[in-house]
């Protein structure tokens, strides 16, 4: 017989105790895989007795416990809940909402708490802009909510740029590769009076980028999909009718990402020489040979001031500065 479950009533109890009354029949494993859906609410000290006479005791989860039982059995804890469960024989296989329950739940979840802390964190990246200060704590929230772990700049990479846009207060901002970035500098923008050009060659990521702007009320950014093209030994972006890159004082370069053909080295071959002489540059990921090369080589041929700064999980970011 196939595990089964129907439903779970949940009410408060009282005096500050709880009790969990099972009715099941013999199959241990439909016990077991039922209780789960209870097992992250009770992690205290319990006491199960059932009816058959027999104790368990120890500290776990309910689902440790009721799987050990094979009758109706009662679960005391100290949560102050009660939890009323009931099992009858529908296989669960022909529920596979019941049999994804958790795993649903938990990304509902984890998708709620990410949204709270981007909301929390641009909420208070705009409190401290407004007495001129770039919050690192901001930052660090916007970060946890933004996800992408993986491909998203570290923290340390987004305040350098916020802070190098700050000062530069009548400058714009041109960036290549979007995302956290795009948003932290969004904002900055937005409270200077000045704008983004935030450069990408995925149309998907792009629309996803723009909703989110949008919804954070963002405006001062402009976002530009532009495919990826060859130039011979490398790929970079479409070129054609580029920005006005006069007013830039800050490039940013997080893309293309680094398994494109020849890397990113099409900013320096098409783009560096259409800059102002005195606009700073950040590149990303000069932990990887292939970036290190880019800004040592850019370094060298504008006379800049390179500074590296090594961020978590080995990466590390370069910031060229004008010399004088």
């Amino acid at each position: 017989m196939a595990p089964s479950i129907t439903r779970m009533r949940l009410r408060r109890a009282s005096a500050g105790c709880s009790r969990i009354r099972g009715r099941a029949g013999r199959e241990t494993d439909g016990i077991s895989v039922a209780s789960s859906c209870i097992s992250k609410a009770t992690q205290s000290p319990w006491i199960g007795q059932s009816s058959g006479g027999r104790y368990l005791e120890g500290k776990g989860s309910v689902e440790n416990a009721v799987s050990r039982i094979a009758g109706p059995c009662d679960l005391v804890g100290s949560e102050g809940w009660l939890f009323s469960l009931s099992l009858v024989r529908l296989p669960l296989r022909q529920s596979p909402l019941t049999l994804n329950f958790h795993t649903v739940m938990k990304k509902i979840l984890a998708s709620v708490e990410r949204r709270y802390h981007l909301w929390r964190g641009v909420r208070r990246f705009r409190g401290e802009l407004a007495v001129g200060r770039v919050s690192e704590l901001a930052i660090h929230e916007m970060w946890l909510g933004w996800g992408n772990y993986g491909w998203s700049a570290s923290p340390a990479l987004v305040q350098a740029a916020c802070e190098q846009a700050m000062r530069q207060a009548s400058r714009n901002v041109l960036e290549l590769g979007s995302g956290l970035t795009t948003l932290a500098l969004g904002l900055v923008a937005q409270h200077l009076g000045n704008r983004v050009i935030s450069i990408d060659h995925d149309a998907d990521w792009s629309v996803k980028l723009q909703s989110d702007l949008a919804g954070a009320g963002i405006t001062s950014v402009t976002v530009e999909c532009r495919a990826l093209r060859k130039y011979g030994d490398f790929d970079w972006y479409e070129s054609d009718q580029f920005p006005d890159l006069e007013c830039i004082g800050l490039v940013l370069v997080d893309g293309p990402p680094g398994t494109t053909h020849g890397g990113r080295r099409g900013v320096l071959e098409i783009l560096a020489a259409r800059l102002p002489y005195d606009a700073h540059v950040i590149l990303d990921d000069v932990n990887r040979d292939d970036e290190w090369r880019l800004a040592s080589e850019w370094a060298t041929s504008r006379a800049f001031k390179m500074e590296v700064y090594r961020t978590a999980h080995t990466r590390a970011f370069a910031h060229l500065t004008p010399r004088g």
